[in-house]
């Protein structure tokens, strides 16, 4: 398992995030059902929204109250009634979606369109994705190495998950390896053996991280949605971010296995054209060879 440590965001902080997090989503779902004949007018939109956000309060003190059924370790500076505080704010989000699906389902039968519809005010709404995929773009275009700075960025997703929902491991080159290492590519493959939509290939796949375990997947799993990951977690992060990376970087992220579409587990990889420049590990940081 990734050794990744505590989160550098205080128990306050993130509480700060998630409220002001919280107030954006609720405007925006005003707003979504101010738009629709069938959930506007005689101000039955403000009364969906405080429905959701009464099932979302119920949803809490079933899933906030005992993390068990995360079936994780809690890590060793905390109690393990208490959880990890990165746990309890995705908990706190997978209630809201499951809590939105329950309450909007009578007005949109149609399954698709409500996970599309609870995915935009999950981190999907296009605006704030435009805004994201152009800063990641930059970001590639300024840096002396796409390669590593990806790599950088998909880690990051895993720091902001918490022990007990996500279980991320992950494979990666071996510190001294050269661009035609077989020993290296070899490593890689066996990481992640066994899997033909892995097919991790010798000399593109510069970084893979997976997790057998996923917060979202437990809890829609355990209220009999499962395919409600669709509309959250990796399906609004990670891949994503990068879709408008120019291709003259050569690299790549793609999740190549999900929980959500019935895979085993999930898997995150970035890829480099052949002719991409190679990174090297130090000190659990990434660099270029060349300049």
């Amino acid at each position: 398992t990734m050794a990744r440590g505590a989160h550098w965001l205080s128990g306050g902080a993130r509480r700060w995030l998630d409220d002001l997090a919280h107030a954006w989503w609720k405007r925006g779902m005003l707003a979504r059902l101010r738009g629709d004949h069938r959930t506007s007018g005689g101000g039955r939109e403000e009364a969906l929204v405080a429905e959701i956000e009464r099932r979302t309060k119920s949803l809490e003190a079933v899933y906030l109250s005992n993390f068990a059924w995360m079936k994780g370790p809690s890590r060793d500076d905390e109690a393990a009634s208490d959880g990890d505080a990165r746990d309890a704010s995705h908990v706190s989000r997978a209630c809201r979606v499951l809590a939105t699906h329950q309450a909007l389902s009578p007005f949109f039968p149609d399954t698709s369109k409500m996970v599309d519809i609870i995915r935009e005010h999950e981190g999907a709404e296009a605006l704030a994705s435009s805004v994201l995929g152009a800063g990641v773009a930059a970001a590639m275009t300024m840096t002396r190495d796409p390669t590593a700075l990806a790599v950088r960025i998909v880690r990051a997703l895993a720091y902001d998950h918490g022990d007990r929902g996500w279980a991320w491991t992950e494979a990666r080159p071996s510190p001294d390896a050269d661009d035609d290492d077989d020993e290296c590519n070899r490593r890689l493959a066996e990481a992640f053996a066994g899997s033909a939509a892995t097919g991790i290939e010798p000399g593109t796949t510069a970084y893979a991280m997976e997790t057998s375990r996923c917060l979202y997947h437990s809890l829609f799993a355990a209220e009999g949605v499962p395919g409600l990951v669709a509309a959250t977690c990796c399906a609004v992060d990670g891949e994503s971010w990068f879709r408008r990376v120019p291709a003259r970087h050569g690299v790549t992220v793609r999740q190549t296995e999900s929980l959500g579409a019935g895979d085993g587990r999930c898997v995150i990889r970035v890829e480099r054209r052949r002719d991409a420049r190679r990174f090297v590990a130090s000190n659990d940081e990434y660099r270029g060879k060349g300049s």
